[in-house]
């Protein structure tokens, strides 16, 4: 499949699995008041948060080594990464277990929900790396397929369980529980019917994998700082509702980056082959088109912020009017993540991912110190701005780090590309 049809196959499945939870929010927001909207916000804090660590992203080593020419197990490989899942799971659960022992009431909802988070992320990383595989293979209608499925079960069940039988908080986070664990069984049949996993393992390919995904997890643990700690503080600082109504903002913001992300997952297997190869026409010609990019997220995110008052109105109505102050600062720092993709898949390629760990701990730790210190003085507003400066100090760092890794002509009209750093 060509890059531009992937990438309108991809563009369609985001836009139609991310419309599913979007158009679902004017009916869950009008079930559930601030409060308890506040609570399934908190869960799902959670289980991102835990999406970190259980895995350890893992599956992003297998998008790699997928065009390793030599390997010739690429399914044992596939098996040790599940291998590495588990054991991550289990220290996640450990470590949950005793951070909620001290701090009970840091997690937002009782504890089978906060354990109920990690096996979220565990079928979450079963289900993302049956997609990564498709990915890579340019398998773009099977990745779509199950993509929007997932997106439909969840609704479904959602519907059915808050809707229909008034479940509130704990039917919605109970929906999304069920949806992904049924996913994940879908994922393990579709991996075993194409023979992605053995009936074996490898210790150095959990070694390998584990090596990856190690720097990987202070990069993550930083980004889930940068975008969720805002969430506790002001949970803490102005209650469950305003946690509710902040929430509301961050998903209609989640719009701006949709149609980056898919370009991005066109993008990832078509660039990696080429840097395989090494053409000699791929870096300026690359770069021009990412400066194109760039300039149509910062139009788009103009667009959307002009826009803000009657999209709050239209989708969940004036219960959430206070979203319209802090909405504009969340689409701006949405911009930037999506600016940050372009620039971060040849770290990725180049497996020097300790970069990201320095790139994302640094802008985490700005957002964390911005947030204490606005939330208190501007509210919601407060820590928008630090969520906005946070992204982007990340979007600069990451550029930077990409560049020293993998130098490609950023400045095309004034040098040449130099070829990967040693």
């Amino acid at each position: 499949m060509s890059f531009f049809r992937g990438a309108a196959v991809y563009t369609l499945s985001n836009v139609a699995s991310a419309a599913v939870p979007f158009l679902l929010l004017p009916a869950l927001t009008r079930a559930m008041g601030p409060e308890e909207y506040g609570q399934v916000a908190m869960f799902a804090t959670l289980v991102t948060i835990a999406s970190a660590v259980v895995g350890l992203s893992v599956h992003g080593s297998a998008s790699v080594r997928f065009f390793d020419r030599e390997m010739k197990d690429f399914s044992v490989y596939v098996s040790s990464c599940m291998v590495v899942m588990l054991a991550s799971l289990a220290g996640a659960a450990l470590l949950l277990l005793g951070i909620l022992a001290i701090a009970p009431e840091l997690a937002g909802v009782p504890l089978p929900w906060a354990l109920g988070a990690l096996g979220v992320a565990a079928a979450s990383f079963v289900l993302q790396m049956r997609l990564v595989i498709w990915l890579v293979q340019k398998c773009a209608l099977q990745y779509a397929g199950l993509q929007v499925s997932y997106a439909v079960l969840n609704a479904g069940l959602t519907v059915g369980m808050v809707l229909t039988l008034q479940g509130g908080a704990a039917g919605r986070m109970g929906a999304q529980a069920l949806a992904m664990a049924l996913a994940a069984l879908i994922a393990i049949a579709s991996l075993a019917r194409s023979r992605m996993l053995a009936g074996r393992i490898s210790f150095a390919y959990m070694s390998e994998a584990a090596r990856f995904g190690a720097p990987l997890v202070p990069h993550l643990l930083g980004t889930m700082v940068l975008v969720t700690f805002d969430r506790f503080v002001i949970k803490d600082k102005l209650g469950l509702a305003d946690t509710g109504i902040y929430m509301v903002a961050v998903q209609i913001a989640l719009a701006i980056a949709l149609v980056g992300d898919a370009i991005n997952k066109a993008f990832v297997p078509w660039l990696y082959e080429q840097l395989a190869q090494a053409r000699p026409e791929f870096p300026r010609w690359i770069v021009q088109r990412t400066w194109l990019c760039f300039f149509a997220i910062g139009v788009l995110a103009m667009l959307a912020m002009l826009a803000v008052e009657p999209l709050v109105l239209l989708v969940v109505g004036e219960k959430y009017l206070a979203a319209t102050a802090v909405l504009p600062w969340l689409i701006a720092g949405q911009a930037f993540g999506t600016a940050y993709f372009l620039v971060a898949n040849y770290i990725f390629y180049s497996r020097r991912t300790h970069y990201l760990a320095f790139a994302s701990l640094t802008a985490g730790g700005c957002n964390a110190v911005l947030t204490l210190l606005l939330v208190p003085r501007l509210g919601m507003v407060g820590a928008g701005i630090s969520f906005c400066c946070a992204q982007a100090l990340l979007f600069a760092l990451v550029w930077w780090c990409s560049n020293r890794v993998y130098p490609m002509p950023w400045l095309f009209w004034r040098q040449t590309c130099k070829g990967p750093a040693a």
